[in-house]
């Protein structure tokens, strides 16, 4: 596998985050931990703002985030929480009728990385849905499977004086995971400054910034009044967007939902806010794990810890990101882990794996277990490795400590090391060199023994296995402190200590620089997609809403020789005019009567993918056939163009300095046959896949040569598809580049709760095909579908219209196959997948 790598060495995030968080408070519902406070007296039920960082624990079950009863008790109610389907819940107020709310279409079942929430309420404005808000990562949700709006200065449950909770519902309904950053704003759903004169903002809509004169007649000024005359000495209060004339006093208008945070290279971070809490206002920062509950904000509302101890007052934050046990990528039998994804309990006899949150391809990484019971590993394995095995003994794939019922040993690949003595309690410590290939086992922070031989081909994971109910785990990857003191050079897991990924938003790069999802509605002439961070090299086209074919068209071979994945025509495909130029910040399409439609107004709307290779096309000789190349080596892809000759075997330079991970390769002109597929995803080179069909992989000498590529050529054989005599040939070459791009296989279990495939990213595009059977290629990307799940399909090797079929999520380190369709997720299948990132897991938020 090629992997580009970014700075190898210990980095830091403090350069990139404005505004350093240094913890959070974790909750575990089976301590029934939350905290409580009486409202006294009641503040303003109208208005108000609530902002929490969150990171979840787990998935499936009620979890109450902040809730308040009124006098009548249960009955009447007000709260923000997870639900039973893990979407976000908003509870304005509940009476026994309809409750005003608003409930989530967008599910949120990420759970290794952190989430920003704000809520807002504002019943004082004019706007019916602009009364209920909710942001998430920034971006206010507006998609909804419950919506009922409260009527115009209505009062809610939440803020009136009685009593409050973080965390729990009534003594139910407890939340499990982390927050950090708790805010609650009192009366206020924007803020605002102004230079001279005075305002009272309330009730603004998406304005950027407002201007009032020095006075005014009359206070509570409606929608789109004009403000004329102005009294220096009255306070106004204006509602929604306010505009005036002769103005002379400038008031600057901020959205209080963005007060918290901001976005910067496409991640939203968080920010220090400049707020007025006011009464029952609050600011929990968790700093002092000896004052839980205790108000920061300066108006001394404290808040009363239940079930906490100082111990849960730990480091991980939304600026540094701990690992811990992903409950996404373990058995189906293993239950899930709890406190906050830390400790995990059997509860079967036979054998089941979980692997954790953050995969590693360098570096020295320590990790400390406190176990009981017996029958139980600890260690690390790779993503490829099997989580459910009959035995430990001959068991492949695992590395590290196995307790075997009070004697310990170190373990390797089916090998059992010197035994040592384990008692309940003890910390077992787990020192893994990943270049050096080694795990070091400590117990109470004295050296038991090591392990070799640890292969370090791609990604490995620390994981841990159970065979008796009565084995339990306690994890801790550095957010809790050491119990000992690593080795020399042995770091905590988490992203602050992560590599700079090599397309790294701290220098102020995004994989946006290099790869883009653009959406257009069709317009029947000529359409300009503008905007974008680059002048794309390849542009992949498709209709959603109409059959018609999936174009491409490339910079080697110019704007007006268009091929299509679904065909296996030459070029020119169809109509010369129907991409009409590669632009410096996008490209231009046109409506062609007799074409396959690119922006034709009745069948949009359409989607187009870009990637970035090196521009206009150079020379290269390293091969026995001259090629012309347009590479981009930091974002591993190249266009390579060449004139085949029919010798058996041949061979093409790709420019990419890398072996590449994935070739495409079609004939432009001289053969109508099948686009072809290899990569390093397959078994080997000797395999192959065709683009254009949904035939399962075929094995033979003739596509690839049966010879992998080297950092500097690719072979192709006799296959008349790759090497017709004086056939012109394209072909795109990728090679994996840590936190950008991603090529890999994955086995299907025809489960909803589908195979986790760790990427290092969160994805914006993600391909998949079935290796072992015919079934369609399929097609996911983050911007046809905003938010989880993500069904939006299309078919690569069809002209069919977009589908809607149960797919995937897309998370912040990876994704996770929801759907039991047999093109994604049959029983034991085999898949390869290509994936593009949205942003490297290092600084990703959780979708």
């Amino acid at each position: 596998m090629a992997l580009i790598q970014g700075n190898a060495h210990k980095s830091s995030v403090t350069g990139f985050y404005p505004y350093q968080i240094d913890g959070s408070l974790r909750f575990n519902d089976n301590d029934s931990a939350y905290l409580n406070r009486t409202f006294a007296p009641a503040g303003n039920r109208q208005t108000w703002t609530w902002s929490v960082w969150v990171k979840r624990g787990n998935l499936g079950t009620t979890q109450h985030l902040f809730q308040s009863f009124g006098a009548g008790g249960f009955g009447i109610q007000g709260f923000i929480r997870f639900s039973t389907a893990d979407t976000l819940d908003f509870w304005f107020d509940y009476n026994g009728g309809s409750p005003w709310r608003l409930i989530t279409n967008q599910v949120f079942r990420d759970t290794s990385a952190w989430y920003h929430i704000v809520v807002v309420a504002d019943t004082s404005n004019a706007t019916s849905s602009d009364r209920l808000r909710l942001y998430v990562n920034g971006a206010r949700v507006t998609s909804f499977g419950t919506f009922n709006y409260p009527s115009l200065n209505a009062n809610g449950t939440l803020n009136q004086n009685y009593a409050h909770n973080i965390g729990q519902l009534n003594s139910a309904d407890y939340f499990d995971g982390y927050m950090a950053e708790v805010h609650f704003i009192n009366g206020q759903s924007d803020t605002a400054s102004i230079t001279s004169g005075s305002a009272v903002v309330t009730g603004l809509s998406d304005t950027s910034t407002l201007q009032i004169g020095l006075s005014v007649s009359g206070t509570g000024i409606a929608s789109g009044t004009v403000i004329t005359s102005i009294d220096s000495s009255t306070q106004i209060t204006i509602s929604e967007n306010a505009t005036a004339t002769n103005a002379s006093a400038t008031l600057a208008f901020t959205p209080l939902q963005d007060a918290f945070g901001e976005l910067k290279s496409g991640i939203w971070v968080a920010k220090s806010p400049s707020v007025t809490y006011g009464t029952n206002g609050f600011y929990l920062d968790f700093a002092n794990s000896a004052d839980i509950g205790n108000d920061v904000s300066g108006e001394g509302n404290d808040w009363t810890p239940n079930n906490f101890t100082a111990s849960d007052v730990v480091l991980d934050s939304p600026t540094n990101n701990f690992c811990t046990l992903n409950s996404l990528d373990k058995s189906a039998s293993l239950p899930s882990p709890s406190n906050g994804n830390l400790d995990l309990t059997n509860a079967a006899s036979a054998w089941f794996a979980i692997r954790s949150t953050i995969g590693v391809t360098s570096g020295k990484w320590y990790a400390e277990i406190t176990q009981t019971g017996s029958n139980s590993f600890a260690g690390v394995m790779s993503q490829s490795s099997a989580l459910n095995f009959a035995s430990y003994l001959g068991s492949t794939g695992i590395y590290g400590f196995f307790n075997n019922g009070g004697t310990g040993y170190p373990y390797a690949n089916g090998t059992s090391g010197s035994s040592f003595t384990v008692s309940d309690g003890d910390v077992i410590g787990l020192a893994y060199d990943y270049d050096a290939q080694t795990v070091a086992i400590y117990k109470n922070g004295a050296l038991q023994g090591t392990v070799s031989s640890v292969p370090n081909t791609e990604p490995m994971f620390f994981c841990a296995a159970f065979a008796q109910t009565s084995a339990t785990h306690s994890w801790n990857f550095g957010q809790l402190g050491f119990t000992y003191t690593p080795p020399t050079d042995y770091l905590a897991l988490s992203t602050a200590n992560l590599p700079e990924p090599a397309i790294s938003p701290a220098d102020d790069e995004s994989p946006s620089d290099y790869f883009v999802t653009n959406l257009w509605p069709g317009n029947s002439g000529t359409y300009s997609i503008t905007g974008n961070n680059f002048a794309p090299d390849l542009v992949w086209i498709k209709c959603r809403n109409t059959a018609h074919h999936h174009y491409l068209v490339d910079t080697i071979r110019g704007s007006s020789n268009m091929l299509a994945t679904n065909l296996t025509n030459t070029e020119p495909a169809f109509s010369p005019n129907e991409f009409t130029s590669f632009n410096s910040d996008g490209y231009t399409v046109n409506f062609a009567a007799t074409g396959g439609r690119t922006n034709y107004a009745p069948d949009g709307p359409y989607v187009g993918w870009s990637w970035k290779a090196g521009g206009t096309g150079v020379s290269n000789t390293a091969g026995s056939r001259t090629s012309t190349v347009s590479v981009n080596q930091d974002a591993g892809f190249s266009i390579v163009s060449w004139t085949a000759n029919a010798v058996d075997p041949s061979t093409v330079g790709h420019g990419l300095g890398v072996a590449p991970d994935v070739i495409i390769i079609k004939a432009r002109t001289g053969v109508t046959d099948q686009w072809r597929y290899g990569g390093s995803n397959l078994p080997s080179w000797s395999y192959s896949l065709a683009l254009s069909s949904t035939s399962a992989q075929t094995i033979g000498p003739d596509v690839f040569n049966q010879t992998a590529p080297t950092s500097t050529v690719f072979t192709v054989g006799g296959d008349a598809s790759v090497n017709t005599n004086n056939a012109t040939m394209i072909a795109y070459c990728f090679a994996g580049v840590e936190g950008y791009s991603s090529f890999g296989s994955y086995t299907g279990n025809a489960s909803t709760d589908g195979p986790f495939v760790y990427t290092g990213f969160r994805p914006a595009w993600v391909l998949v095909k079935r290796t072992d059977a015919a079934n369609n290629w399929i097609l996911w990307d983050t911007t046809r579908n905003t938010y989880n799940q993500i069904d939006d399909n299309l078919y690569p090797d069809s002209a069919a219209a977009e589908n809607n079929d149960p797919g995937i999520d897309a998370l912040s380190n990876g994704f996770k196959i929801r759907g039991t369709a047999l093109f994604s997720n049959a029983s034991g299948g085999t898949y390869i997948y290509m994936a593009f990132a949205e942003n490297p897991f290092k600084y990703a938020n959780a979708r």
